[in-house]
C-alpha cells in the first residue's frame, strides 16, 4: 500500500515539477513579450494545462486509494498493487493530456501592440474557451466533492473502531493529511474558478482578449 502511494506522490512530482519548469516563460513573456513562436506558444500551454488536470486528477485517485486503505483494508490488499497503480497512473496521465488538448488549437501569437501568448479571438466565437471553462469546473467541483466524501467516510470509519491500534493511529494522521489536502484544494481553486468565470463575462462583452495568463495558477 506504501508503494502505491509513493507511486501518487512520484507522479505528482513530476508534474508539479515539470510546470515550475514553464513557469519562466510566463515572467518572460511580461518582461519582453513572447519572443518564442507560435509553436513553442501552443506546447507550453499545452503542457502547463496538462501538468495542472493531473496533478488534480492524482490527489483524487490518492485519496481514493487511502479510503480503500483505511475503510476496505482487506479488499485494497487485492485491488491496490504496484502493478495496477502505475497502469492507472498512465491513465490519469493520458486523460490529463486528452483534457489540455484544446489549448494546442486554441492558442495564438498576437503582435498587434507586443508580441504575446494569448487565446485565439476565434475560440470565442466557436465556443472552445466555454467549453473549457466548464471543463475545470468539472476538474475542480467533483475532486473537491470527491475529497470531502471521503474525509468523512475515513473519519466516521475510525470514530466508530471501539480498539485503536497503531495502525489506526498511523491512518489519523492520513485523515488529518486529507484534510489539509481538501482545505488547500478549496481555498487555491475555488478562487480561481471564480475569477476565470467573472473574467470571462468581461472580456466576452467587450475585446474577446483572453490573455493566457488567466489559465495558469501564477
Amino acid at each position: 500500500m506504501r508503494s502505491s502511494s509513493h507511486l501518487y506522490l512520484s507522479s505528482m512530482a513530476v508534474s508539479d515539477l515539470l510546470f515550475l519548469l514553464l513557469l519562466p516563460l510566463d515572467l518572460i513573456e511580461v518582461w519582453i513579450g513572447w519572443k518564442l513562436g507560435v509553436i513553442v506558444c501552443k506546447l507550453s500551454m499545452f503542457l502547463s494545462q496538462c501538468c495542472i488536470f493531473c496533478t488534480m486528477i492524482h490527489i483524487t485517485f490518492l485519496s481514493m486509494e487511502r479510503y480503500l486503505v483505511v475503510c476496505w483494508p482487506i479488499t485494497s490488499k487485492t485491488l491496490v498493487t504496484s502493478r495496477r497503480t502505475r497502469a492507472l497512473i498512465g491513465c490519469l496521465w493520458l486523460g490529463a493530456a486528452v483534457s489540455a488538448a484544446p489549448f494546442l488549437v486554441m492558442m495564438e501569437v498576437d503582435d498587434m501592440k507586443r508580441e504575446v501568448c494569448r487565446v485565439s479571438p476565434s475560440s470565442f466565437s466557436s465556443g472552445l474557451v466555454l467549453a473549457m471553462i466548464i471543463l475545470y469546473y468539472l476538474y475542480v467541483l467533483v475532486p473537491l466533492c470527491i475529497l470531502g466524501l471521503v474525509y468523512i467516510l475515513i473519519g466516521r470509519t475510525l470514530r466508530l473502531r471501539t480498539k485503536i491500534s497503531r495502525k489506526d493511529k498511523s491512518q489519523q494522521h492520513a485523515v488529518k493529511m486529507l484534510g489539509v489536502i481538501f482545505l488547500a484544494f478549496v481555498l487555491c481553486w475555488l478562487p480561481f474558478i471564480v475569477r476565470l468565470t467573472m473574467t470571462y463575462d468581461s472580456l466576452t462583452a467587450g475585446s474577446n482578449m483572453l490573455p493566457s495568463t488567466l489559465w495558469c495558477t501564477t
